[in-house]
């Protein structure tokens, strides 16, 4: 019973940790959250300035686990190809480890719980206060001292967990077996797996080396098994997305298996190497956690090295492992919006560059159905045929602008800063400018097609007048396309107002050709210029949609730097 009990607490003890880490890990990407998406997003980046750029991701803010879940929300985004995700992740892994040497440095070699204390008095006017809840010092300070508050609780500084005998004899009985490293390491693997936290388990391993209930060399097969099991975050993550975001996650596995294979053949030697770094502080107590910070860090400094040659077999293996179905040559465009879990660390800001990618996708499909309409009138291809494919593509973006709207709900009832709430509420109407866009092409269509069942004929140069037409608008709309796939990174919103107060000059010019023709032609037919006049207006409302359109995108960009900007004065 007084096992169990004790076994109880230490549990509670990691989770006041993890709660801690938690809280500051999710202050810190509130805050450089921008910068982050900025880094992944260089697609000029080679293989050591991705490694770089991964390794700033999770040095910054502690976590290898919310850089594994923003890296694949990228992924599946099409925002970072598949090949360059392996010296990303190797760079994250790299990174995190950054954390253990700072809990080491802070919180082992004194009693925290009296400084843990403190902190968080000094974060509890941050809650209480409507004026101070604004910043973001009180998040930060609870944070703090929760985590020091645990660490204490586990190291034994604050005597809340006695020492068992019996459990200690069982430990060290365990640790001087044949079996004991890969027993330390596959339960190292075991707690990663299912609190999906490698630093967790890094602090865990340093408490219990401190306490003297586990050798050194066991607490760092702890560690070592940690690195393996903390990949269920990338398979928790890509399983809700898409294929390639199930291949990166199968590459992260792939980076730390060869990890954890290579750093289990020479285990003895990085003990040795760690003996011959820190000479003589093997066995002192305050020292074991700085052993188990260079331990870690060390194998993920020379994994680089050693995966280098197997990172282009890494892509190729997660293609052949995670491999698409066999799909028709003509299939309806997918209309799933996939969004991750808010379990996971960072999940809001992935999901906000999710709903973006989805805003892309409705936005290419929308220029599709203008090409058709733009096809139709120039008598290419059946009116029949092309009505179906439109409704087609009309029903996917219909379905898809539900999804966001269901997903923008959803996403601003969770805790978010009023940034990100903006964002959500940009991205709705954007959404809905994209559906009001396949509407009016949609209802083109619908002309077009009535027109060419029931005989109806346009003036004599009403074809190359749609074609014209067409063209302008359809030039706005690749403009908003490429701006809002950020294709365009420094649009120019006087070219936008340009464009479209041509195509409303082109309109009015058109509508009054096709009055003028029903006054002076008496052979012309009454409901064919009535529809070409409807046609004309319902594909200048595409023109006021982009205009729009891109009147919101900056916004939304702005409210990104307005976000980095308060964060970093806070």
């Amino acid at each position: 019973m007084n096992a169990l009990l004790m076994i109880l607490r230490l549990i509670g003890s990691i989770a006041v940790c993890l709660v801690g880490l938690s809280i500051i890990t999710d202050t810190l990407l509130a805050r450089f959250s921008p910068w982050f998406k900025r880094l992944m997003k260089d697609r000029r980046a080679d293989r050591i300035h991705g490694f770089m750029n991964g390794m700033l991701t999770s040095a910054v803010t502690g976590s290898s686990s919310s850089g594994v879940v923003f890296l694949i929300s990228m992924v599946e985004s099409n925002l970072v190809s598949l090949k360059k995700t392996p010296w990303i992740f190797m760079g994250i892994n790299l990174g995190a480890s950054f954390a253990g040497w700072l809990i080491a440095l802070g919180a082992f070699h004194a009693g925290m719980t009296s400084i843990s204390l403190v902190v968080l008095a000094a974060a509890f006017p941050f809650k209480i206060s409507s004026y101070l809840s604004q910043y973001k010092y009180g998040d930060a300070l609870t944070g703090i001292g929760l985590l020091l508050l645990g660490i204490d609780l586990l190291n034994g500084t604050l005597q809340l967990i006695p020492h068992d005998p019996v459990l200690i004899y069982y430990l060290r009985l365990l640790s001087g077996s044949s079996w004991g490293g890969l027993s330390f390491f596959l339960f190292g693997a075991v707690v990663s797996f299912l609190i999906q936290s490698s630093i967790g388990v890094q602090i865990l391993a340093m408490s219990l080396a401190f306490r003297g209930w586990v050798p050194f060399d066991m607490a760092a097969a702890m560690v070592l098994g940690s690195n393996l099991g903390v990949t269920v975050t990338g398979f928790y993550a890509g399983s809700s997305l898409g294929i390639n975001s199930r291949r990166a996650a199968c590459i992260y596995l792939m980076i730390n298996l060869v990890c954890c294979i290579w750093a289990g053949l020479v285990f003895p030697y990085l003990i040795q190497g760690a003996d011959w770094i820190m000479p003589g502080y093997r066995y002192i107590p305050a020292d074991i956690p700085f052993r188990l910070a260079f331990f870690q860090t060390a194998v993920h400094l020379l994994n680089p090295p050693a995966a280098a040659a197997l990172s282009p077999f890494m892509v190729k293996g997660s293609i052949v492992l995670v491999s698409s179905k066999r799909k028709p040559m003509r299939e309806k465009p997918s209309r799933s919006l996939h969004l991750l879990p808010k379990s996971l660390p960072d999940s809001l800001d992935s999901n906000i560059v999710l709903i973006q990618s989805s805003l892309v996708r409705m936005a290419e499909w929308a220029y599709e159905m203008l090409m058709i309409v733009m096809n139709t009138s120039q008598g290419i291809g059946s009116a029949e045929s092309m009505e179906e494919r439109i409704q087609e593509r009309r029903e996917s973006i219909e379905s898809l602008n539900l999804e966001i709207a269901q997903a923008g709900m959803v996403s601003v009832q969770q805790p978010c800063s009023r940034q990100q709430a903006e964002k959500i509420q940009h991205q709705l109407r954007v959404s809905q400018e994209l559906k009001d866009i396949g509407d009016a092409c949609f209802k083109s269509m619908k002309l077009l097609a009535k027109c060419s069942r029931g005989g109806y004929r346009f003036h004599d140069d009403s074809r190359d007048e749609l074609f014209d037409f067409i063209s302008q608008v359809l030039d706005f709309l690749g403009y908003m396309n490429d701006y809002l796939g950020e294709t365009i990174t420094h649009p120019d919103a006087e070219l936008a107002k340009q464009m479209e107060d041509s195509i409303d000059a082109m309109r009015d010019a058109l509508k009054k050709r096709s009055r003028n023709v029903l006054e002076d032609n008496k052979d012309a037919q009454v409901k064919g210029e009535l529809a070409f006049i409807e046609i004309i207006g319902y594909l200048e409302h595409i023109g006021d949609s982009c205009l729009r359109i891109s009147e919101t995108i900056p916004k939304m960009k702005v409210h990104e730097k307005k976000q980095q900007h308060s964060q970093l004065g806070k």
